[in-house]
């Protein structure tokens, strides 16, 4: 049995059940995933897959108790946990957290993370810290998979790091990110107030906008592709239908000074699906 997150990445889910694994979804409610019903539905996880740094795609941060309380019931049931990190460089409010895996001390943690996100997508590098025991394994079945990636890139990558630059670019980046964030938060509360309600994030490059009036998000997400803009219903981020209806929004690829423009047409393409639904 694999703890899910749910919401939950959506590729991660289906490669789990695409290897024959039990995927047992677990809410989240406001300190990370829900470990008093995941222990008590399912007490015996083989492993846990989870994103306390920015939970996906709520956007909920992981509190200290309850990543000391998840590793805790990782160690006495014999569990092993996936952290996946994968943008929690983008922080734009106090001082991030410690990741699961630099608390934990029975080694535990499969701690995973990407330079997608920090740098850019045709990186395609992506990285696996394991614990001390597992290296020469994971060594292995690496190169088993074949090189997946370019070593000419991995070699430039590294000497950025080296560098300093990598801190530099992440620290430009953030004030960048952190100005487009509050920009679509800006134009959507004075734009499209009447369709929807934006949840602020203190990280990362999406926010998560709930839709009034109980428009399917699916029927909004189409309406928005109609009018050439990119969105993602929240539903498709659960394993069973559900209530709750939002859109998740991404905003790190968009210059402030289209954002306007862009909200105004977003609040007509929803306007009119409301209307003809």
């Amino acid at each position: 049995t694999v703890w899910y997150e749910n919401p939950g990445h959506i590729a991660g889910r289906d490669v789990m059940k695409l290897m024959g694994a039990n995927v047992a979804p677990i809410p989240i409610d406001n300190e990370g995933i829900d470990l008093n019903f995941a222990a008590r539905m399912h007490p015996k996880p083989t492993l846990i897959f989870t994103t306390p740094s920015h939970q996906q795609p709520l956007g909920t941060t992981m509190s200290l108790l309850r990543r000391l309380a998840l590793l805790k019931y990782a160690h006495e049931n014999n569990a092993w946990i996936i952290e996946d990190d994968y943008d929690s460089e983008f922080r734009y409010r106090g001082r991030p957290l410690p990741a699961l895996s630099a608390l934990d001390r029975e080694r535990r943690v499969f701690y995973v993370g990407t330079f997608s996100k920090s740098m850019f997508s045709a990186v395609r590098i992506g990285y696996i810290v394991v614990p001390p025991g597992l290296v020469d394994t994971f060594a292995k079945a690496r190169n088993l998979l074949g090189q997946s990636s370019s070593p000419v890139v991995e070699q430039a990558l590294s000497r950025f790091i080296d560098d300093g630059r990598l801190v530099e670019h992440i620290r430009k980046m953030r004030r960048i990110y952190r100005e487009r964030r509050d920009t679509l938060l800006d134009c959507i509360n004075r734009d499209c107030a009447d369709c929807l309600v934006p949840q602020k994030t203190d990280a990362g490059m999406h926010i998560l906008a709930f839709l009034k009036n109980g428009l399917d998000d699916n029927k909004a997400h189409r309406a928005l592709l109609d009018a050439g803009i990119e969105s993602l219903p929240l539903s498709v981020y659960y394993i069973e239908p559900i209530n709750k209806s939002a859109l998740v929004l991404g905003f790190s690829g968009v210059p402030p000074k289209r954002m306007p423009n862009l909200v105004r047409r977003m609040a007509s393409a929803i306007r009119a699906a409301r209307i003809h639904r």
